[in-house]
């Protein structure tokens, strides 16, 4: 059974499927951020990171958030991170999202 047959997609359009993320995403995960947001190994190898830690310094976001992504063709084409936490508004504490880590490869826009 390949992983299209085991994953519950939201949405489907054409090649695009859209689901949520879990541990078998991380390196498309690591990969879109890295590129996303302009950080290279190199500079994190510079910094002290060893390969390990790089791999899976990201994996509690999978962990701890709901990541949406959409995938072109099993490949991790855009996607969005939502923090679950509790607001205090005037006394009342409310649900809300914080949402984060909002990246499109530019040929998916």
């Amino acid at each position: 059974m390949s992983d299209k047959d085991t994953h519950t997609y939201l949405e489907i359009n054409g090649d695009f499927r859209m689901r949520e993320l879990d541990h078998n995403d991380l390196e498309q995960f690591n990969a879109l951020l890295q590129y996303a947001f302009q950080v290279t190994s190199y500079e994190l190898f510079q910094t002290g990171w060893e390969q390990e830690e790089i791999k899976y310094a990201k994996r509690p976001i999978l962990e701890d958030a709901y990541v949406l992504g959409w995938f072109y063709k099993e490949k991790l084409a855009s996607m969005i991170v939502v923090y679950s936490m509790q607001i205090n508004i005037q006394d009342n504490i409310m649900a809300m999202g914080g949402i984060t880590g909002v990246t499109t490869y530019p040929e998916y826009t």
